[in-house]
């Protein structure tokens, strides 16, 4: 018996890289990269466990940029919930496990099971809700302090892709309770500033750049 595995081994062994069976992941990293970014994303916490392989690939912040060129992008719902034990608040995703069920009428309905999944929470001394929060694209703004709180000028940036915060460009004066809104690739950010209010009344964040730049108060300009 121990003589006819060793035979079999030595078979496969002397076998040329053509007559090895095919598997998903002998296949080149762009390939496999493309064929994964054409599966709902609701499946990636399972499919990272398959191979350290995969987790490196879905973890990446290349393969949302291959699912946006493809056209696999999927709608995704961020909030934050407060908590009881203290001010801050908990921010959450909600994902829905999908399932295809057939109807009597011969149409498939898609059905799914839904979760609230926790964001890892940055440790920022402003981790709360802020009443300037703005979506570009899959990253989420928040911008400086909320109501009743002292005036900051720190930008927080959640990547919805990856599930992780990084501390995005300060403004030029610091802000609480300011108004955002975002056009033409920039996010203009007016009032919330107090004392310097005549100032800096607002200012613009281009995106590209990533980079401030001020607009005078509409007191300042010059009257025709």
């Amino acid at each position: 018996m121990i003589r006819k595995e060793v035979q079999e081994m030595k078979k496969n062994k002397n076998k040329s890289p053509h007559d090895q069976p095919l598997t998903l992941l002998s296949l080149p990293e762009e390939i496999l990269e493309n064929i994964l970014a054409r599966i709902s994303k609701w499946n990636y916490p399972n499919l990272s466990l398959v191979s350290k392989r995969f987790l490196s690939l879905l973890s990446s912040p290349q393969i949302y940029t291959t699912r946006s060129n493809i056209g696999t992008t999927e709608p995704c719902l961020y909030f934050c919930l407060e908590s009881s034990k203290n001010q801050f608040f908990d921010w959450y995703t909600l994902w829905m496990k999908p399932s295809e069920t057939l109807t009597n009428d011969g149409d498939d309905d898609i059905l799914g099971d839904y979760s609230l999944v926790p964001v890892p929470c940055y440790p920022h001394p402003h981790c709360v809700p802020y009443d300037s929060t703005i979506a570009v694209g899959s990253e989420i703004y928040l911008i400086g302090a909320p109501s009743e709180s002292p005036p900051t000028s720190a930008i927080r940036i959640l990547d919805c892709g990856s599930n992780t915060w990084r501390d995005g460009p300060s403004m030029m004066v610091a802000r609480e309770s300011a108004h955002a809104f975002f056009v033409d690739g920039k996010i203009y950010v007016m009032g919330g500033c107090g004392k310097d209010e005549s100032m800096a009344w607002m200012e613009a964040l281009d995106i590209k750049t990533q980079t401030w730049s001020s607009l005078p108060s509409m007191e300042t300009q010059p009257t025709s």
